[in-house]
């Protein structure tokens, strides 16, 4: 017991990578890079973040998941992982994993840019259901955005165009650029 004290004492020995299994400036690579001066300072080594992007997460948490279990490589774990588990889109499940800690928990939010159509949220559902084609940015199709939007637009019964983007950062700049929605 003493000798696995002191084997837990001397780390970090090394760097650790930290993968964020979406595109560079998306929320995800966002909060990490916000937490990495944080988690440097308390660790004292560096935090480098890998960007391993595709699949909606399948790639990142798949690499994250054939790395050894020695506590040198991270993951930004997200309801992607549940996600991609519930489509049968991975070969890992959830407890294929060890989670060291809950960090965040953010809720859906839909937004426009300041120059839209729609005031409010009631303005985009009337404009739907008085048939108008109402675009829905989202990051990637089957991510749990766009399972959310679409469930919301069950509940609200109108037809949303939804259009898919790589990650959340893309979604964010088409949104900025143009009149459709965000839904993260």
């Amino acid at each position: 017991m003493l000798a696995s004290a002191g084997a837990f004492a001397e780390y970090p020995e090394k760097n650790i990578d930290m993968i964020v299994p979406f595109s560079a400036g998306g929320g995800n690579d966002t909060f990490v890079r916000a937490l990495q001066p944080l988690l440097e300072e308390k660790l004292d080594t560096n935090l480098v973040i890998r960007n391993i992007s595709g699949g909606g997460g399948a790639v990142g948490l798949t690499r994250a998941q054939a790395s050894d279990a020695d506590g040198y490589t991270l993951a930004a774990a997200s309801n992607a992982l549940l996600t991609l588990e519930a489509l049968g889109n991975v070969d890992f499940t959830y407890e294929d994993f060890d989670f060291v800690a809950k960090i965040l928990e953010e809720p859906y939010v839909i937004a426009v840019g300041e120059d839209s159509e729609y005031a409010d949220l009631d303005a985009m559902v009337e404009a739907a259901k008085e048939g108008t084609s109402v675009q829905v940015g989202v990051s990637g199709v089957g991510s749990s955005a766009h399972i959310a939007a679409v469930a919301f637009a069950d509940t609200a019964e109108v037809d949303f165009n939804f259009i898919p983007y790589p990650g959340g950062s893309e979604t964010i700049a088409a949104a900025m650029g143009g009149t459709w929605m965000l839904w993260c």
